[in-house]
């Protein structure tokens, strides 16, 4: 043993500690039950407080020793002396906010084969504004309704969202609200892939539920809370049409579609995923036109050309399938047209072609003179 301070080594565990008297009148640890009972009047106290620790051990015989004071064989430590001080017997003093543990051991330090008894209490240092030293303000706690006397609060994730109660305070998001910026991303996410928590930067995508219209052919339902609808009686149109939705979440308004759908007439139709972003607007007219209208033997081909008016009155090009137009002709023994609006003359006569696009109807006549009349008098040569 070297003046001033004492070095034990047994079970592995080494106490440092000062010792100012240098001789101790120590307790009969054989006596006793092998535990220190250590208590205070209270273990949250505010910087430049004190307390005073009480030690005892229960004797075998019956009853307890009292062995606060130093004389008695008793150490008082800590692993870090920063936030209290504690005195040689057992006077703890507040230095700076927060929690610690003091270890207690009682023995003959100068005897190797002495018995030695162990205790332990934990502290809370707090400041008038932060009663429970948990780097949190009783203001703050309160008003989240955290508990400003239990610093155990302090590493709780109260919203589940992966941070805990004081990160949600040195970041300023809300303990309460996993998604502090109302992103559709929890706070703790947006930490994990660098995102600022208290900023909507994350756009989270449109989905199918209640807060989404759908409309069929100028027909609109409500969709369901798990994205599936149904509408009936709906009449099958010539040709495809899409399902178009429109959605309001988190103060946005989405807009989507599904692919081109084949209606099954007097059955069920499947609608495929609806992609959300740019949407094709339904025409609210169609206009069928052609180079020539009267098609012969020099002339037997003619490509249709199909314009759709959108809401706007914006125009654009509908002629090929591909944009949903179904042609149809009035009389195939006369003139046919192809999926794309390619006429091709097979007999002479008139002949009506129809384009239709998501129920909205264009059409044009033909007229189809393949017999020839070459002195023009409107008899056929034939």
């Amino acid at each position: 043993m070297r003046a001033g301070g004492a070095i034990l080594y047994f079970n592995v565990i080494i106490f440092c500690a000062l010792i100012h008297p240098i001789y101790f009148v120590f307790a009969q640890t054989g006596n006793t039950n092998g535990t220190l009972i250590v208590l205070a009047k209270k273990t949250s106290i505010l910087v430049g407080e004190s307390v005073q620790l009480h030690v005892t051990a229960s004797l075998s015989s019956g009853g307890e020793i009292d062995l606060s004071s130093s004389e008695s064989g008793t150490i008082y430590f800590t692993n870090e002396p920063g936030v209290v001080s504690v005195s040689k017997n057992g006077l703890v003093i507040g230095i700076n906010p927060g929690k610690e543990t003091i270890f207690v051991v009682n023995g003959n330090i100068e005897d190797p084969n002495a018995k030695f008894l162990f205790g332990e209490i934990t502290v809370i240092i707090g400041t008038p504004n932060d009663r429970d030293g948990d780097g949190m303000p009783d203001q703050f706690e309160t008003i989240n309704g955290l508990n400003p006397l239990s610093a155990e609060d302090a590493n709780q994730d109260l919203d589940r969202d992966e941070l805990t109660n004081k990160i949600e305070f040195d970041l300023g998001t809300s303990p309460r609200n996993r998604d502090t910026d109302g992103d559709g991303l929890p706070d703790g996410e947006e930490i994990r892939v660098g995102l600022n928590p208290l900023v909507a930067d994350f756009v989270p995508p449109f989905r199918l539920d209640e807060n989404c219209l759908a409309t069929v052919l100028n027909r609109t339902i409500q969709i369901n809370s798990d994205g599936t609808f149904t509408l009936g009686n709906v009449p099958v149109p010539a040709g495809v049409f899409r399902v178009r939705v429109v959605c309001e979440q988190s103060g946005r308004v989405g807009r989507g579609q599904s692919p081109f759908v084949l209606g099954v007439s007097n059955g069920v139709t499947l609608i495929d995923e609806i992609s959300f972003g740019v949407t094709d607007s339904l025409p609210v007219s169609l206009a069928v036109t052609a180079p020539v209208t009267a098609l012969s033997p020099t002339v037997s081909e003619v490509q249709l050309v199909t314009t759709g008016t959108l809401p706007s009155r914006t125009l654009v090009d509908l002629t090929l399938a591909n944009t949903g137009t179904f042609y149809t002709s009035s009389n195939p023994a006369i003139a046919t047209v192809s999926q794309d609006g390619l006429v091709t003359a097979v007999s002479s006569g008139t002949v009506l072609v129809t384009a239709r696009n998501e129920g909205v109807v264009g059409t044009i006549a033909l007229k189809v003179e393949l017999a020839l009349d070459s002195d023009g008098d409107g008899i056929p040569d034939d």
